[in-house]
């Protein structure tokens, strides 16, 4: 389902891209709310139903896939968010890119806040501040949703007081739609203005300004179909979209 990314490639650049391994997050635990489970790779795979993207899974639509061990006990947070991981191909290209043209030194690191400098799991946040610890409720608006096509624009930057995030605009009427289910039907702390995108990496104040407006990734199309729901009990849940 997925459109190959290789030929929006700008012509005369030699782009290989690397084997960049998503990182696992440990053991998978059974999820207490029993919806439809299947098989599946956490990052790369598909847990739930259908067969898009290289899924494998017995489940129907709207269905919960397994928890994530993070090693032992999880840690917990402060609210739960709702997110679409990027497929492998694209989020590898992401890594990679972001890697080679932001230079460690630039790298804003919080170990405190969570913050690592370059986003190792590139995602696109659906709805964050969710108060709810299960993804029950997630599960049910999104129930038969269907697969989300993004579409990929420039580099742009977010500017906040103790660091800056590049980031890549994403447009897509599905993804906003499905924000504001879930904003309108559940108990969420976030008051922002809604502005899809996906981060590369949290830099320094003023730093990296070159990369602002470029086109590199402007045309890649991505499509995804499950949501990736953390909870704030530190529990990790797959729902699937179709």
């Amino acid at each position: 389902m997925r459109e190959s990314i290789l030929p929006y490639l700008p012509s005369g650049i030699d782009f290989k891209l690397p084997s960049v391994p998503r990182p696992r997050k440990g053991k998978r635990r059974k999820s207490p709310i029993k919806m439809g489970r299947g098989p599946g790779d956490p990052y790369g795979g598909f847990i739930g139903g259908g067969d898009s993207g290289g899924a494998m899974g017995d489940g129907g639509g709207g269905c919960v896939g397994e928890a994530i061990d993070d090693y032992a006990k999880p840690a917990e947070f402060t609210y739960s968010s709702a997110m679409l991981n990027l497929n492998d191909e694209i989020s590898n290209m992401f890594i990679y890119w972001a890697k080679k043209m932001i230079s460690p030194k630039d790298l804003f690191i919080n170990d405190k806040e969570g913050i690592d400098g370059y986003s190792d799991t590139p995602h696109v946040t659906i709805k964050y501040g969710l108060l709810d610890e299960t993804p029950k409720k997630v599960a049910e608006l999104s129930k038969d949703f269907g697969i989300i096509k993004l579409q990929f624009g420039n580099v742009t930057k977010f500017y906040n007081q103790d660091f800056d995030v590049i980031k890549v605009d994403v447009v897509s009427e599905k993804l906003t739609k499905l924000n504001q289910i879930i904003n309108d039907n559940m108990e969420n702390i976030d008051e922002y203005k809604y502005v899809p995108h996906a981060t590369l990496a949290y830099v320094k104040k003023g730093t990296c300004e070159n990369l602002v407006g470029n086109d590199f990734f402007y045309g890649l199309n991505d499509f995804v179909n499950e949501i990736y729901f953390t909870s704030k009990t530190g529990e990790d849940y797959f729902i699937s979209l179709i």
